[in-house]
């Protein structure tokens, strides 16, 4: 293969990890959000010479024209888009795949086939025309884990469309400078508090252990309209509450200084937390949900428990607590997780590897 060019209206991270692994085998291009790039990526992205990155206003006229611009003087092998949540960054990938059909081949990474439920779904709702357009024309499909492929086909992909079921890559890696030893018995639930996410699940676990006369040591850290309906009863609990936007170099800190990552959603597609968690060799508690028993063995590298099922989320919590070796176990499962499936490297290889036996849709 000669040369890819990336399109990343969001999941900046996830984009320029991919990028840096693509760019071990070919010349890479990618155009980024540029706020989201600089709030989420960074000092992080330390440029290798490989990767061309181009931060742009992605929700602009003039972005389509650049791109096209670099298509035409590059003529990659493939354009890979992630599908934009927002309308604008919708409309820019709707109007590049129609004119960029039959000129190369397109890739679209799908991250949730259907939006959460909450305060998402409203806001996916208006931009679904764009993005199913997208969807609609886009050479291959790239979706994470089996339940995300198997929901993704169920809602009418083109007859003409490869399928390809990939991983979501580590994100949130911390250096070897921010490695630290886990405080036992901490634990961490982060990121944005919708209602989705079992927030509520959590609160209920903590009153139950405290009224058992067992208390853990629990951090809450985000923001969202979640976080400030229930931090009284999480407060009165016992949780500590960090009510605000994580910094990355934030949000690492504090999963290296927790013992495990608290997962009790009540609908899942796939989750970057886990990525995330694993990422930094921490164990996660999670619900057997949507795609997250794809992401999480139970045993292996992390606890499955039922969702809504506050006893079995405390127990969980406790059999961490209680049990040294066993959490010792099931970090070093998720760190053979980050190493094995969940590396850029591999996902790139398994990637090209399909994408090499495919016809090309030119």
């Amino acid at each position: 293969m000669g040369s890819a060019v990336l399109l990343a209206p969001a999941f900046p991270e996830y984009c320029w990890n991919y990028a840096n692994a693509l760019a071990e085998r070919m010349p890479v291009t990618l155009f980024c959000n540029r706020v989201l790039f600089q709030s989420e990526v960074g000092e992080a992205g330390a440029i290798n010479g490989r990767v061309q990155l181009r931060l742009v206003e992605y929700g602009t006229p003039g972005t389509i024209l650049r791109v096209l611009r670099e298509v035409v003087r590059l003529r990659p092998d493939f354009v890979h888009f992630q599908e934009a949540t927002g309308r604008r960054a919708a409309a820019v990938n709707a109007v590049l795949t129609m004119l960029l059909k039959g000129r190369t081949r397109t890739v679209l990474t799908v991250h949730d086939p259907k939006p959460h439920s909450g305060n998402d779904s409203p806001i996916a709702a208006k931009t679904w025309p764009l993005r199913n357009a997208v969807r609609q024309r886009a050479d291959v499909a790239v979706l994470h884990g089996a339940f995300c492929s198997a929901l993704y086909d169920s809602m009418g992909r083109p007859a003409s469309q490869q399928l390809l079921t990939s991983v979501h890559g580590t994100i949130l890696g911390p250096s070897s400078a921010q490695r630290l030893a886990p405080s036992p018995g901490q634990f961490l639930f982060f990121g944005r508090m919708e209602a989705y996410k079992g927030l509520d699940v959590l609160a209920s676990s903590l009153e139950l252990l405290r009224s058992r006369g067992r208390l853990l040591r629990v951090i809450v850290a985000g923001s969202g309209p979640e976080l400030q309906r229930l931090g009284p009863r999480l407060s009165a609990s016992g949780a500590e509450i960090i009510d605000k936007y994580l910094s990355r170099d934030e949000t690492i800190e504090l999963m290296q200084r927790s013992e495990a990552v608290l997962v009790p959603y009540k609908d899942a597609t796939q989750s970057g937390v886990v990525a995330a968690a694993f990422a930094n060799g921490r164990t996660v508690i999670a619900s057997r949900v949507g795609g997250l028993s794809d992401a999480v063995v139970d045993g292996l590298n992390g606890i499955l428990i039922e969702p809504n099922a506050p006893e079995a989320l405390a127990q969980a919590m406790l059999t961490l607590a209680d049990a040294p070796a066993r959490a010792a176990a099931l970090r070093a499962g998720a760190e053979a997780a980050a190493a094995g499936a969940l590396n850029w490297n591999t996902i790139v290889e398994n990637l090209l590897s399909d994408l090499r036996v495919l016809p090309t849709g030119r």
